[in-house]
């Protein structure tokens, strides 16, 4: 369908600005067929306001050199630290000996392990799968557990712990009707994950003598208590959500007013669905449950025997590390707290690193599979709204 004849200046921008934003999606992802820059029709008349208007965004998108820089840095000091960790930890170990476990690895007790991480991903996909169903979100178990795959690639193979957060946020926000829910939704992901983690490492540090542990399992559980607390709280805040809107005149239209608004709403959809949360935790625990087997498989592959409620602690914990933000992806990091912890169980330097290392190399291939899922995608997969903006794009 044709465009008429000259549009005002305020249509010619919103023209341009669309065509703009259709564009910088579809190049951000394969398959498209939005390799060019945007090409005005001719009958388009940009006014010199709209022009103006329009370079001015472009401009404010634009990321600063300065940011790019620090961030450069921020980046290059991590890998240095996880290079580094990396290289003391080989520099104290048995080479020999941790070569020779390494070529005795079971084969068929590492296909066991990524067996079970498949299951602890396919967990993790109802997890999510059920969190967006509270909000009303409609999409299948199939495509949430694509899109959990193209976010677990994401998150194992950029220098970040949030890339994949990001890609699911963007898979999700149409089919949820927002960004912001969206956001809640892995936000409450996360939490979940954090909930079942914190249990299995108390229930696990109970267990364990006291000299096995770095610190006093009481901390443990203090920190879980403190956490269900925390998230029970933060489900009886719409009305505060609501009160704060009151302060800025009640006034809804604002782009601040909407996304409290909306933010209120989602926490009172949590709220009002006690059964699909519970379902939720549940979903949770057996997700580290099958993660601790995956270990547990691992460790038996390099023919190492840890009991599981020593894995129990040892795994979650070494999960928690990993998440502090002074490495690439928890490398280093990682291979450091699994050489202490699995030390403090009579377990070798040679085979404590191994065991982080196989188990890291399993997790990394099957991620390749997110990558394939995002490659496989193309047109189809692009929601019909951007489609509809790229085809207005296109001169007829």
């Amino acid at each position: 369908m044709g465009l008429s004849a000259t549009p005002s200046a305020g249509a010619s921008l919103d023209y341009t600005s669309k065509c703009l934003v259709s564009n910088r999606f579809a190049w951000a992802r394969p398959g498209t067929g939005l390799a060019n820059p945007v090409q005005i029709p001719p009958d388009i008349t940009l006014t010199e306001h709209s022009v103006s208007s329009t370079n001015a965004s472009i401009v404010a998108s634009q990321q600063p050199q300065s940011r790019t820089g620090s961030a450069g840095l921020v980046l290059g000091a991590k890998a240095a630290f996880s290079a580094g960790l990396l290289w003391l930890l080989f520099s104290r170990i048995d080479g020999g000996a941790f070569w020779a476990a390494a070529r005795q690895s079971s084969l068929p007790w590492l296909v066991l392990a990524l067996a079970s991480y498949a299951v602890t991903v396919l967990v993790s996909s109802w997890r999510w799968h059920r969190l967006l169903a509270i909000q009303n979100a409609r999409m299948s178990f199939k495509s949430v557990t694509a899109s959990f795959l193209v976010s677990l690639f994401f998150n194992n193979f950029l220098p970040t712990n949030i890339g994949g957060d990001v890609m699911g946020v963007r898979d999700t926000a149409r089919p949820i009707g927002s960004t912001t829910r969206a956001m809640m939704v892995v936000v409450a992901d996360r939490i979940a994950g954090l909930i079942g983690l914190f249990l299995f490492e108390a229930a696990g540090g109970a267990l364990m003598a006291q000299e096995q542990l770095p610190f006093s399992a009481i901390w443990i559980w203090v920190a879980l208590l403190g956490g269900l607390g925390a998230s029970a709280a933060v489900l009886f805040t719409p009305p505060l959500l609501t009160a704060i809107l009151a302060q800025f005149g009640g006034r809804k239209s604002g782009w601040l007013g909407r996304q409290i608004e909306t933010l209120g709403s989602s926490l009172t959809s949590f709220r009002a669905a006690p059964g699909g949360l519970l379902s939720v935790f549940a979903a949770s625990v057996l997700l580290q449950w099958t993660f601790i087997l995956f270990y547990a498989a691992v460790a038996k592959a390099l023919g190492v025997h840890v009991p599981f409620f020593q894995l129990a602690a040892i795994v979650p914990l070494a999960g928690l590390i990993q998440l502090l933000p002074i490495s690439v992806n928890g490398f280093g990091i990682r291979e450091a707290t699994f050489t202490v912890l699995f030390g403090r169980v009579g377990v070798s330097p040679e085979s404590a690193l191994l065991i982080s290392l196989e188990a890291t190399a399993l997790i990394l291939a099957f991620s390749v599979s997110g990558a394939v899922a995002y490659l496989l995608r193309g047109s189809s997969s692009e929601p019909d709204s951007e489609k509809a903006a790229a085809e207005a794009c296109t001169p007829h």
